[in-house]
């Protein structure tokens, strides 16, 4: 049994490049997080094993300055800001379509909207 398993985690080694990258998501089951802040400020992380270590991922590439942050779990998440400050967020199994989510709410509230920062974790 213990051969078997130490050929398991050898074939999803070389499946993906390194033991500890197919383990550190529990083989797909990956969080991600997108954030934004003042100034232009954005952060993003994907392929990460818990929702807290996303989220401080996320907050670490925006230097700490991201006000707003979302997680996602398997799948693509974005963030989507208006010229006056509004903004909008969506998730979903394509970045197209997260894109499309994060835009379509943030024409609800605000102008000018554009992408600002997106993340696939899957």
């Amino acid at each position: 049994m213990k051969t078997k398993a130490a050929l398991l985690g050898i074939t999803l080694a070389a499946m993906t490049g390194s033991f500890a990258q197919a383990t550190d998501c529990g083989l797909q089951q990956c969080w991600g997080a997108v954030a934004f802040g003042p100034g232009g400020a954005y952060g993003w992380s994907h392929s990460m094993s818990t929702e807290h270590l996303a989220r401080e991922a996320a907050k670490e590439g925006c230097e700490f300055d991201c006000t707003e942050i979302k997680t996602f779990f398997n799948a693509c998440g974005s963030m989507a800001v208006a010229s006056d400050g509004a903004w909008g967020w969506g998730v979903a199994q394509s970045r197209n379509e997260a894109e499309n989510i994060a835009l379509k709410y943030c024409r609800e509230y605000g102008p000018e909207c554009k992408t600002r920062v997106w993340a696939c974790s899957q």
